[in-house]
């Protein structure tokens, strides 16, 4: 770590840090500063998947959406809400970001309502959406403050969308039919080559041109 990060972490002195069996032993360690060091070796991008219904289609809207599709932590895409909800609810999303029509970065006058940026979010991804709705929240700030000089114009409003949630017996259950099925396959490819071989059919099947893997293919079809 650089000094300022190990000033912003609050790390004091080099602890060591012990490696084994593809577990890091981090007892007495600073978690933020040991995932942090995790998420920076590794090579895989963790991201949240977002969509954008930019429904006001002006300059203020596509500012925000430039800025959100910028962002490392987030996979931007724009899309209809009604499209977007059902992909929300089959978790094939973790967000879905609703621009509204009258949606504007200035001061809102005396009796005007401001603006309510929807943001939706699956509840079975609570990780995903928290940090993506901070993301939005301090985007809108910064935008806000660097036009008006002001506190935040726009609102943001918070809805949960039930996602489907998996249980332990949703992947037991598929697990077991797969299974079941591919040991019906085998044995009964077994069994009606050991039938064959008994009533001497196999034998017969040798002295033709047929190939070993086009026998086992067709057993394999025809059970």
């Amino acid at each position: 770590f650089t000094e300022s990060e190990k000033s912003e972490l609050k790390l004091h002195g080099d602890n060591s840090v012990r490696y084994s069996a593809g577990l890091f032993l981090s007892a007495g360690q600073n978690k933020g500063a040991m995932l942090r060091l995790v998420l920076r070796s590794t090579t895989a991008k963790i991201k949240a998947v977002v969509f954008i219904d930019d429904q006001a289609k002006n300059s203020a809207s596509d500012q925000l959406t430039t800025i959100l599709k910028g962002i490392d932590t987030l996979d931007v895409t724009e899309s209809s809400t009604d499209a977007a909800l059902m992909k929300l609810r089959r978790t094939e999303l973790d967000m879905l970001v609703v621009i509204p029509a009258d949606f504007a970065i200035a001061p809102a006058r005396p009796g005007q309502t401001v603006p309510q940026v929807t943001v939706y979010g699956d509840d079975a991804r609570p990780q995903q959406v928290a940090v993506g709705r901070q993301i939005i929240a301090s985007v809108i700030d910064r935008i806000s403050f660097a036009v008006t000089q002001t506190a935040p114009v726009v609102g943001v409003k918070d809805e949960s969308v039930q996602g489907v949630r998996l249980r332990y017996v949703d992947f037991l259950v598929p697990g077991i039919l797969g299974v079941n099925i591919m040991q019906l396959a085998v044995f009964s490819v077994a069994f009606a080559l050991v039938a064959d071989k008994q009533r001497g059919v196999l034998r017969r099947i040798m002295a033709t041109p047929v190939r070993i893997a086009n026998l086992l293919t067709f057993k394999r079809d025809e059970t």
